[in-house]
């Protein structure tokens, strides 16, 4: 049977289409669906700008609902009022210079169409909130942006997904001038297509992505995909929801994976985890927060092929093989690790610790070198909670006792980092953790620190739990304090690779295709 083609996500269909312009706006036009009362309240918009100054509005929208393609279709949506769409991704900017990059890419926008007497539409793609940001510097980027606006022509769309971080951007604006976001319409609530649209999209998009071939072609059939749109779990499902179950519904019934798991002795799970401070707030960028243990910290595919095309990755990877390493010969979850709970293993289990770092010269607390203390803080990381089938309580750790920890470990972690980094040095921390592990799961998890994978050849993750449901846990530690999102892909794509190569070997080219 044919390998069904029907990505999600925005990113994931612009890299399925590999082309630009043109071409690429006729091929979105098939089966992207206008949001009609969204282009009326954006028309209105624009017409009070006039062509001489600008305004930003936050398009407030929960994770799926298609924000980023609608964004995407104001380029051939002419009616709306704008001539251009630019398009901001701060997701490659250093978080200590975000703010001050952010307003200098519209600086220059700014300089380019001032006096055109034409309205520019700008994205500003995965900035969703503006915790960690100096106060002083979120007020004066806001002052920047207001003078900026009042003789600027742009036209600042901005994304978000939770409604208390936006009021909080709004509240640091609105102290500093009202005139940066539309009075009255700073929040445009975004629902994306309706649900009875999307048997319809989902049946053009197989269409376009699949050099036209049919829904039967597939095994599927349009009263299926209205079965699918009929048992939506969610209880307001989104169109990227959908398009998941269809994509499933494939798999299950055309044996795809069939072939490949039965090659597969037991289920391998990939977890790449990072332990500098604020790693959670990256790493959200790159892992899925769910209430469902199978989806949660499971890998964006859509984010990591980001950093691929135009690079030298681009040799080694391909949009599928890239979702065989996500979730299906391999499953790849994405997660940080409290700072505090390294720095506190690291201090009661690693054995050469009196040889090489005194921790408490950095502010770590003697309490947090005793086991016991390791221990009640390794409870709290999300690798414990997933391992024993527990949820991670939601949102971040914005302040109380957790962040408070995670202040207090920065700088011991700083010089674990560097010590990691020596040749050797990281299998120390690692065995350090491995020790925490087995003394705080039950019996019957078998936790082994720098042995080899049991059937992928040439494979030695840095620790590797055997569970109880038959599933083999690759842990992957990344040591780095380096903070940038590019930082978090390029380490866990050289992981994948390595691992997919590896597993390649052993039961034949799962790239090709």
């Amino acid at each position: 049977m044919k390998t069904l083609v029907l990505p999600s996500t925005y990113e994931d269909i612009k890299s399925y289409l590999a082309s630009t312009g043109a071409v690429y706006a006729a091929k979105l036009m098939e089966f992207v669906r206008p949001i009609e009362d969204t282009e009326r309240d954006l028309t209105q918009m624009t017409t009070q700008l006039r062509g001489t100054s600008g305004r930003a509005v936050l398009l407030y929208g929960p994770p799926g609902t298609g924000k980023s393609t609608f964004i995407e279709s104001l380029t051939w949506r002419t009616h709306v009022g704008v001539s251009d769409l630019q398009q901001i991704d701060c997701a490659r900017m250093q978080q200590e210079q975000l703010l001050d990059e952010l307003i200098r890419q519209l600086q220059m926008l700014a300089e380019r169409v001032r006096g055109s007497g034409r309205v520019t539409a700008v994205a500003i793609n995965y900035l969703e909130d503006l915790e960690g940001q100096d106060e002083g510097k979120v007020r004066a980027f806001f002052r920047s942006l207001n003078g900026l606006l009042r003789t600027s022509p742009l036209f600042i769309i901005w994304p978000v997904t939770d409604l208390e971080d936006a009021r909080k951007m709004l509240d640091y604006a609105s102290a500093v001038s009202g005139t940066v976001f539309f009075p009255g319409r700073e929040i445009l609530t975004f629902h994306g297509p309706a649900q009875t649209a999307f048997v319809s999209i989902a049946k053009n998009t197989i269409a376009v992505l699949n050099d036209g071939q049919t829904l039967e072609e597939f095994g599927l059939t349009e009263a299926g995909l209205e079965e699918i749109a009929s048992r939506a779990v969610h209880p307001t499902p989104t169109l990227r929801s959908y398009l998941d179950a269809v994509v499933e519904q494939w798999r299950n019934q055309s044996g795809y994976l069939e072939d490949l798991q039965a090659k597969i002795p037991k289920p391998t799970e990939v977890w790449t985890i990072f332990a500098y401070p604020d790693a959670e707030s990256v790493i959200g960028q790159f892992s899925r927060r769910s209430e469902q243990l199978e989806e949660v910290w499971t890998a964006f595919h859509s984010k990591l092929w980001e950093y691929i095309p135009n690079s030298q990755r681009a040799a080694d990877w391909n949009p599928k093989r890239l979702q065989l390493a996500i979730s299906g010969a391999l499953r790849t979850r994405i997660m940080y690790m409290p700072t505090n709970a390294i720095v506190s293993t690291f201090a009661a289990y690693a054995q050469d610790k009196a040889k090489t770092l005194n921790l408490s010269t950095v502010g770590v607390p003697d309490r947090w070198a005793k086991q016991s203390s390791a221990q009640k803080h390794i409870k709290t990381s999300p690798l414990h909670r997933l391992l024993m089938g527990q949820q991670s309580p939601p949102g971040k750790r914005k302040s109380g006792p957790a962040a408070r920890a995670a202040e207090t470990a920065e700088k011991a972690f700083n010089e674990i980092s560097k010590y990691a980094s020596g040749t050797g040095n990281d299998r120390h921390i690692n065995h350090a953790l491995a020790n925490v592990l087995r003394d705080v799961l039950p019996k019957d998890y078998v936790v082994e620190s720098e042995k080899a994978h049991p059937w992928i050849p040439n494979i030695t993750p840095d620790i590797r739990v055997d569970t109880p449901d038959n599933r083999l846990i690759c842990v992957e530690l990344c040591y780095t304090s380096a903070r940038e999102p590019y930082v978090v892909a390029d380490y866990v794509l050289k992981k994948l690779d390595r691992y997919m190569r590896q597993l390649e070997y052993y039961v034949g080219d799962v790239k090709a295709g």
